[in-house]
């Protein structure tokens, strides 16, 4: 059987607060870069392939771009707060655990703690 062990809780916890610190900024990368790519290759088909139209080509991108990067932040700053709330929730497990150890009934045959000797 294995034996319980807080520290594998305390790790778990860490990671998922260190996921969370960087799921904004990922969000927000990968869709930025989404929104260029589909902006980009959208633009040709707006634009038909006429080369004095790569200024609107590139406006659009950085566009769809911005809004991408706005979306990815939005998303990312919900996936991180989840993330957070997860490793909340197993801190709190881990400190009920340790404050029943901590005030747990003494074994048959012994004193309760705080009990007068005797």
């Amino acid at each position: 059987m294995v034996a319980y062990d807080e520290r594998v809780i305390q790790r778990h916890a860490d990671s998922l607060y260190a996921r969370g610190r960087r799921a904004t900024v990922v969000y927000g990368l990968a869709s930025a870069a989404m929104g260029l790519g589909i902006g980009y290759t959208f633009s040709y088909a707006v634009t038909s392939g006429a080369a004095e139209r790569e200024s609107l080509r590139l406006l659009l991108a950085a566009a769809l771009g911005v809004f991408g990067l706005v979306l990815g932040l939005v998303a990312g700053s919900q996936r991180a707060s989840v993330l957070k709330l997860h490793a909340q929730q197993a801190l709190c497990q881990l400190q009920i655990e340790v404050n029943t150890r901590a005030r747990s009934p003494a074994a048959p045959g012994e004193a309760p703690p705080g009990a007068p000797p005797g």
